[in-house]
């Protein structure tokens, strides 16, 4: 697009017959205007010429080859054609200024899609250890459910076995099976609690409010009062997003149980401007978010964590807290592109 505009500035300029772009190697003819509509052989000679050069080539025609000066990619030149009418002093020194201006233009262009590029590929990157990085939690997830909860289930039965006779047979350590049956069934209950910590299966069977549901039934919530309100505005989102602002929401959950001393927490989702925000907010003690630094590098990473995964998954995260003023974590996603928004 460039290029088209430069050409097209060219012919106007000086009245020339027809005007391109040429970049050496790939020879990325961007635009030929003009009555011909192609780049004749002599044109591109020239245009190498230049480029090899860094000196205006001037062939009878007659027909101009500028160099092009660009910081990054491949030389380009500029090549202007006239129907028999010589180019003046005037002329060459205006393609020359025009030609000084198309090459900040290339190179800016080349280092916006160099950046656009690069943006792309961290994307891809992102996506692809996301997913990994899920598959393993499913891997790890299932092992201990297949391997330790369902022996420690059958361990659970055989204590109660054993509990029964004991009370039956009046045995003095009746009251030690017991407990050690109430211990067993803790060790499952907690397992229980890491499998869904690391694989929400809830999410993609019954949906993302479901699987909130749950972690907030979790211990550490029942001493709040707890609220959810339009989360299944969330499911919109495409998995990756969707899985990643549900681990931004377990982390925010944990955090506010183990330290805000909160009597309220909520968790929501609303439409704004188009864009979707999805929010946990306690009432709690409240912290410096300006402390924050100074504690990932004591080692306390799980802000950092959320802000992470709210980038992979294309939003924006706010912490807006101070002390005795409770604290809101807020996950932005904009709008779509295409206009598309999530249904109400």
């Amino acid at each position: 697009e460039v290029a088209r505009v430069v050409a097209m500035h060219a012919r106007r300029l000086v009245h020339g017959v027809s005007a391109a772009v040429i970049g050496v190697g790939t020879l990325e003819e961007a635009e030929t205007l003009g009555a011909e509509g192609n780049v004749r052989p002599v044109a591109v000679t020239a245009a190498l010429a230049a480029m090899r050069s860094g000196v205006q080539q001037l062939v009878p025609g007659p027909l101009l080859a500028l160099p092009i000066s660009v910081d990054v990619g491949a030389p380009a030149a500029l090549v202007v054609a006239r129907d028999g009418e010589a180019f003046t002093g005037d002329d060459i020194e205006h393609l020359v200024a025009l030609g000084q201006q198309a090459g900040i233009a290339f190179t800016n262009a080349r280092l916006v899609e160099n950046l656009r590029r690069e943006q792309e590929r961290r994307e891809q990157i992102a996506a692809a250890l996301v997913t990994a990085q899920e598959r393993e939690r499913q891997r790890i997830a299932e092992d201990i459910h297949d391997g330790p909860v369902q022996e420690l289930a059958g361990l659970g039965l055989l204590i109660d076995a054993i509990a029964q006779r004991s009370d039956a047979s009046d045995q003095p350590d009746s009251d030690l099976v017991r407990e050690a049956s109430r211990l067993a069934r803790g060790v499952i209950g907690t397992l229980r609690e890491a499998i869904f910590d690391l694989h929400p299966m809830s999410i993609q069977k019954l949906g993302f409010s479901s699987a909130v549901r749950v972690v907030l039934s979790r211990t550490g919530c029942e001493r709040m009062q707890t609220e959810m309100d339009g989360l299944d505005l969330v499911d919109a989102l495409p998995d990756q997003a969707r899985t990643l602002a549900f681990r931004v929401v377990q982390e925010a959950v944990a955090n506010s149980t183990r330290h805000s001393e909160a009597s309220l927490l909520r968790v929501d989702a609303t439409l704004i401007d188009g864009g979707l925000c999805l929010s946990v907010i306690d009432d709690g003690v409240g912290f410096n978010p300006e402390a924050v630094p100074e504690r990932i590098g004591e080692g306390h990473l799980g802000l950092e964590a959320m802000r992470q995964r709210a980038l992979l998954a294309g939003a924006t995260l706010t912490i807006t807290s101070a002390p005795d003023a409770g604290t809101s974590v807020t996950m932005t996603f904009p709008e779509p592109a295409g206009g598309d928004t999530p249904p109400a």
